[in-house]
């Protein structure tokens, strides 16, 4: 099984679909589900965001990404005329994958608690399935729930679909999804950390520990969850990838208190810099995951030179809708 992992994405998803459409092609080989720590940026306006996330959405507008590809609504606002996006189907069409992500600190949480409540699906679709409403796939007003951008519930074990390979069927990957933070993370999330019940845990903070830094004083600190670092002790996750701290942190292993070991990983955030600058690394990798001997499973950040070279005239049709290319620092 082939999956593909990004760091927070701050409203570039159609971006973070169209780097896994080309790294398929590159390799010639099938991703079969993707998966972001959190920080998607599930807004359906400016409106809606919290005050940080409006305050970089004023200098990045690509930040409202969710709202310019995803929303799919026309300008009245009626859920039953949807209206296509050509760059995001022609994305979309080449891909038979899905993106699952643990909601961050910076979503629309009053949205995804709404769609939560009316269907009761986990995990739910925020956006819309264009492709699959254009084709009748659906009765009208059953639009929402079906998507391709699936928010994951913080405490129940999902099973994602396995691989089929060779006629051959991989067993499904079940992964859990917590976000961490002492005031984002819903209390039921933390009951029973079953050990090996899980396959992948996928957190938006990291567990305490982790990481080290330096204050504005010069002391030195330990940053993330002393509650995240029990919890995954008891899971025994065979992997952990988390975000939110926007920079990569390779592979370590944190010893479970069943004696396994976890591999822990934190993804840098998907962003392009409108200087010319690279792309960000360590923001996109592949998990070779295999079920049948998890041993033998491996991540490894995308490195390729075409990932390396990517600048931002190369991306900017998957950030900002034509009408506003190159508008840059733009007030939305």
């Amino acid at each position: 099984m082939n999956l593909a992992i990004l760091g927070d994405l701050h409203g570039r998803i159609l971006l973070a679909f169209w780097l896994v459409k080309r790294w398929q092609e590159e390799h010639g080989e099938t991703v079969d589900h993707i998966l972001c720590t959190g920080d998607v940026g599930v807004f359906r306006s400016i409106h809606e965001m919290d005050k940080a996330s409006k305050r970089w959405a004023t200098k990045h507008p690509e930040e409202l990404g969710f709202e310019k590809f995803f929303l799919y609504r026309n300008p009245r606002n009626s859920p039953l005329k949807l209206c296509r996006h050509d760059t995001v189907d022609e994305v979309l069409e080449g891909l038979s994958c899905s993106l699952y992500f643990v909601a961050g600190n910076h979503e629309e949480h009053p949205y995804i608690r709404l769609l939560r409540e009316q269907y009761a699906r986990e995990p739910i679709a925020v956006d819309v399935d264009w492709v699959g409403t254009a084709r009748g796939l659906y009765g009208e007003g059953d639009f929402n729930g079906y998507g391709r951008v699936f928010c994951l519930p913080e405490g129940p074990v999902i099973e994602l679909p396995g691989a089929t390979r060779n006629n051959g069927h991989e067993p499904p990957l079940r992964v859990r999804a917590i976000n961490g933070l002492d005031n984002h993370t819903a209390p039921e999330a933390w009951e029973r950390p079953v050990a090996d019940s899980v396959d992948l845990l996928l957190s938006h903070e990291t567990y305490r520990g982790r990481l080290e830094g330096v204050d504005a004083t010069g002391r030195r600190d330990h940053y993330g969850s002393e509650r995240l670092a029990e919890f995954l002790g008891r899971l025994a996750p065979r992997w952990h990838f988390f975000g939110h701290h926007h920079w990569y942190y390779s592979p370590v292993s944190k010893q479970s208190r069943v004696g396994s070991q976890t591999q822990s990983v934190g993804l840098n955030q998907v962003f392009v810099p409108m200087d010319g600058t690279p792309i960000a690394p360590g923001s996109f990798g592949i998990l070779r995951y295999d079920g049948g001997d998890p041993s033998r499973s491996r991540f490894d950040p995308v490195e390729d030179g075409w990932f390396a070279k990517l600048r931002w005239p190369d991306v900017v049709r998957f950030l900002l809708p034509v009408g506003e290319l190159r508008r840059g620092s733009r007030t939305p």
